[in-house]
C-alpha cells in the first residue's frame, strides 16, 4: 500500500500501522524544505523494515484471536469477550491527538467439551472485528470476521494439547482524496486546500476482498503451579489483491510465532513471559514482554484482586511499561510505548498509548472451574 498512498509530490512518513500522513506546519519555506529533507531521509531509512506491514499491537498478548486463530476457545472458561485500543504517536501533530487508532474487538466460546474424543477435547468458535484510521487522509481499514478452532488434549493427565484453527475476514479500505495535501498547494506559509492539486487522482476511494488465515499451538503444563504455550499464525494465505488504482498490487504472507508462559512463584506472586515474532515481505516485528502479578486479595485459594506490571520492548523502536489489574476473570490493562527510534525526529518522542479489557465467564449452571486469562486447556 506504500507504494499507492505515495504521490511523486507528497511529503509522507510511514508508520507501523500502514498509515501515511502529510507534514502541515506553519513554518517559513527554509524551516519547511528542512523538515522535508530530514523526512525523506528518515523515509529512506525505515522503507525497508516498515513497508506496508499490517496493523499490530504492543499488548500481543492480549489480542489472542487477532495473531493466531488457534487461540479460538483456548481457554478454561465458556466464553470470552475482549477489545483492544491503540492510539499511535498522539499529538505527533499540533491538535491531531488522534491521527492513528484502532479499535479491536472479539469475542469466542467453547463448545462439545467432554463430547468429542476425550473429556478435554472441544472445539472453539469465535468472531473479531477491527477499525483502523490513519492520516490526514483518514486512511480507513475495517475488518470483520470469524475462525474456528480445534483443541486435542493428551498425555499424561491431559498435561499436552495440541490445536489447530482458520480464519476468514472481510476487509474493506477507503481513503478521502479531499483532505490530502501536496505541494502544489503550499503557499509560501501554509497550505491551501483550495488550490488545485495536478495529481490526476482517479482511483477509487474504497474496495474490499476476503483474506484467509490459519494458525496452530502447541500447549504444555507441568504441573499446576505453570503451562507454556507456543504458537504459529498465517495469514493472508490467498494473497489478496489491494489497490485503489486496480494494479496486481498483493498483500505478501504474514507469518508469526509467540511463545508464552504463566509461572506461579508462590500464593501471591506469579510471572508472564513471552516473545512474538512475525514479518511479512520486508517489515519484520520482535517483541518480548515479562508481565509480574501479585495477589493482594486471595478468595478459597484463588486471586481475587491482582496487580499486573511489566515491561515489553519491540527491538530498535520502543520499549513499554505496563500496568494492570485484574478481578477474578476480569482484566484491564495500559501500556504506553516509549519511541526509542530515530523515528523521534517526526513523532516528537510520542509513541502509542494501547489499552486492553478482557473477560471471561461461564453459563448458567456450568461448573467449570475459570483460571486466569492466558492460554490453557
Amino acid at each position: 500500500m506504500l507504494r499507492e498512498l505515495k504521490y511523486k509530490n507528497s511529503i509522507l512518513l510511514p508508520t507501523m500501522d500502514y498509515g501515511l500522513w502529510t507534514i502541515d506546519y506553519g513554518l517559513s519555506t527554509m524551516d519547511y524544505r528542512l523538515r522535508t529533507i530530514i523526512l525523506i531521509f528518515l523515509f529512506l531509512q525505515f522503507s525497508n523494515s516498515l513497508n506496508a506491514q499490517d496493523l499490530h499491537f504492543s499488548q500481543y498478548y492480549a489480542a489472542p484471536l487477532y495473531y493466531n486463530p488457534a487461540n479460538t476457545g483456548l481457554f478454561d472458561a465458556d466464553y470470552r469477550i475482549g477489545g483492544n485500543y491503540k492510539n499511535q504517536y498522539p499529538w505527533a501533530r499540533d491538535g491531531k491527538p488522534t491521527n492513528y487508532r484502532t479499535f479491536s474487538a472479539y469475542a469466542d466460546m467453547a463448545l462439545l467439551q467432554g463430547k468429542l474424543f476425550s473429556k478435554k477435547d472441544k472445539i472453539g468458535v469465535g468472531i473479531i472485528a477491527a477499525n483502523d484510521r490513519a492520516g490526514d487522509g483518514n486512511y480507513t481499514t475495517t475488518r470483520i470476521g470469524a475462525s474456528a478452532a480445534f483443541h486435542k488434549v493428551f498425555g499424561y493427565e491431559g498435561r499436552f494439547g495440541i490445536s489447530f484453527g482458520i480464519n476468514g475476514i472481510y476487509t474493506q479500505k477507503r481513503v478521502d482524496y479531499a483532505l490530502l495535501y501536496f505541494d502544489n498547494q503550499w503557499s509560501d506559509n501554509f497550505f491551501d486546500r483550495d488550490l488545485p492539486t495536478a495529481e490526476g487522482l482517479t482511483g477509487v476511494n474504497n474496495f474490499g476482498y476476503f483474506d484467509l488465515s490459519a494458525g496452530a499451538s502447541f500447549s504444555f503444563m507441568p504441573n499446576k503451579r505453570m503451562s507454556f504455550n507456543i504458537g504459529t499464525g498465517l495469514f493472508h494465505i490467498n494473497k489478496p489483491r489491494e489497490s485503489f488504482y486496480d494494479l496486481s498490487n498483493r498483500l505478501g504472507i504474514r507469518p508469526n510465532i509467540i511463545g508464552s508462559g504463566y509461572i506461579m512463584l508462590n500464593e501471591k506472586w506469579h510471572l508472564e513471559p513471552s516473545v512474538m515474532f512475525g514479518y511479512q515481505k520486508r517489515a519484520n516485528e520482535f517483541l518480548a514482554a515479562t508481565i509480574v502479578g501479585y495477589a493482594i486479595v486471595r478468595n478459597n485459594n484463588a486471586p481475587e484482586h491482582t496487580i499486573l506490571m511489566g515491561l515489553s520492548g519491540r527491538a530498535v523502536d520502543a520499549f513499554i511499561p505496563v500496568l494492570g489489574y485484574q478481578y477474578n476473570t476480569l482484566r484491564v490493562m495500559l501500556n504506553y510505548d516509549i519511541n526509542a527510534s530515530s523515528l523521534t525526529a517526526a513523532s516528537r518522542t510520542n509513541g502509542g498509548v494501547e489499552l486492553s479489557i478482557v473477560y471471561m465467564g461461564r453459563k448458567p449452571g456450568s461448573t467449570r472451574k475459570m483460571m486466569i486469562p492466558c492460554p490453557r486447556l
